[in-house]
């Protein structure tokens, strides 16, 4: 767990307070600031390349770090499942559909 203070400390410029693990070795992190963030350890590059190539399309949390090793993003709080909730989703995973990728697990233009 120190190991993501010290990744999150120097992917955000912010000093990380405290980590918690959720699952597998991705971590929820609080900062000094009372932030609080997520951090994922192993293999990330393709997910960040992901993430940055659909953000222009659908939601996805803000990257706020990374390297080889970790991923720090935006925490996402939990939504309302209400129908207007539902309908979104679908709107983006339509739009997601359309996002460019020729076959799923395609990497990213570029």
């Amino acid at each position: 767990m120190t190991d993501a203070l010290a990744a999150v400390t120097v992917l955000t410029g912010e000093p990380a307070v405290a980590a918690h693990p959720m699952t597998g070795a991705v971590y929820r992190v609080r900062l000094a600031s009372g932030a609080t963030v997520i951090a994922k350890h192993g293999p990330v590059t393709a997910e960040v390349a992901g993430l940055r190539w659909l953000a222009g399309t659908v939601r996805v949390p803000a990257i706020l770090g990374a390297d080889d090793e970790w991923l720090v993003s935006a925490y996402v709080e939990a939504g309302d499942p209400a129908p207007r909730a539902a309908e979104l989703a679908g709107r983006q995973l339509a739009a997601l559909h359309v996002a460019g990728a020729a076959a799923f697990g395609q990497a990213p233009p570029g």
